[in-house]
């Protein structure tokens, strides 16, 4: 997090504005699990360490990352206290 991690402004539903540090990647590149397939795609994605938040991470929360709000689409947890956050740009 300290090499590539940047300042988020994170808003949990119903819950108060937390400062904290995330990876962020504007383009996202996978391994299709049944093809081996390299997967691209545009959408944005947000790395975190659940403990820097506070509490686990949720659908439809919402970040601010480089001056730009998005939404949490999906949340993917890696068993090992941190998580990937599927955005939608807002607006």
């Amino acid at each position: 997090m300290t090499t590539f991690g940047e300042d988020v402004i994170y808003t949990p539903q119903g819950q108060a504005v937390v400062n904290m540090t995330g990876i962020f990647d504007e383009l996202y590149e996978g391994v299709d699990p049944n093809t081996n397939a390299i997967i691209t795609s545009r959408q944005p994605i947000l790395g975190i360490r659940d403990s820097d938040l506070g509490q686990t991470p949720r659908q439809d929360d919402q970040v601010l990352v480089r001056g730009i709000l998005y939404r949490v689409k999906e949340v993917e947890t890696d068993g090992q206290g941190g998580s990937r956050l599927y955005l939608h740009k807002v607006g």
